[in-house]
């Protein structure tokens, strides 16, 4: 139904629900601009694998609250829970598509109070802190059960850029990503260290992900004890110690 797919995406907006329902649902009284921006931000949600639905729909409704609830001609009833970390969208049928009951539609990481990003962050922004987290094992192509090792590094300027090299290669490089907190609050922090007094700047971690990125040209793939190695290598070069 085309109803379900657009309230479960990101287009949908509680400011401006769209065609596919009453008119009754947009606002009586015209929001201003910053609360229109607060109800609509696509850019600042990325949608949860299904894993981590029944964690993260726990916390939305237990640390957050129901931001949007309304009944549509049909007697189906749709509803928005947001925390500051996550978003669940749910329906509840009723007597319209035979028994009822609240279903989970989708999930959504949600953005951190971090700088809003319209271009990448400067390479000569200063780095302030490196932390290296390893992330609960999952399992992987091949059927094998791994641990992710990634490192969040932290700018002068309050961005958040998360480092990770995957189980094909792939180099991973992710400017102040929505769900990172998520990702942080499930993952074990093996260490962290403040790295100003090491002068380190973005650059200086975009240089190691440019070379690694080479090499993944002419490897096929990573182990787990290389991404484990990359990890090191990057907290290291950030905090300005021997890797």
């Amino acid at each position: 139904r085309r109803r379900l797919l657009h309230f479960f995406s990101q287009r949908f907006s509680e400011a401006d629900p769209g065609p596919f329902f009453p008119q009754a649902w947009k606002p009586s009284v015209e929001l201003s601009s910053a609360e229109l921006a607060a109800s609509a931000l696509p850019s600042a949600r990325t949608h949860l694998p299904r894993g981590l639905w029944p964690s993260a729909v726990r916390r939305a409704i237990e640390e957050g609250e129901c931001v949007f609830e309304q009944q549509a001609e049909d007697g189906a009833t749709f509803r928005i829970y947001r925390s500051s970390c996550f978003e669940a969208r749910t329906y509840d049928a009723g007597k319209a598509w035979g028994p009822g009951g609240e279903r989970v539609g989708a999930v959504f990481g949600v953005g951190e109070a971090a700088p809003a990003r319209s271009r990448a962050v400067p390479v000569g922004e200063p780095l302030e802190r490196a932390t290296q987290f390893v992330e609960v094992a999952t399992w992987e192509d091949g059927g094998a059960l791994r641990c992710r090792s990634y490192v969040v590094l932290e700018t002068q300027c309050g961005h958040r850029i998360a480092m990770e090299k995957l189980a094909d290669g792939t180099v991973r490089w992710d400017e102040d990503p929505p769900a990172l907190a998520f990702r942080n609050s499930r993952a074990k922090v093996l260490r962290s260290a403040d790295c100003r007094a090491a002068f380190r700047t973005v650059l200086d971690l975009r240089r190691l992900h440019f070379m690694e990125s080479r090499l993944e040209q002419t490897a096929g793939g990573a182990t787990p004890s290389e991404r484990r190695r990359f990890a090191d290598i990057a907290f290291c070069r950030a905090a300005g110690g021997a890797s």
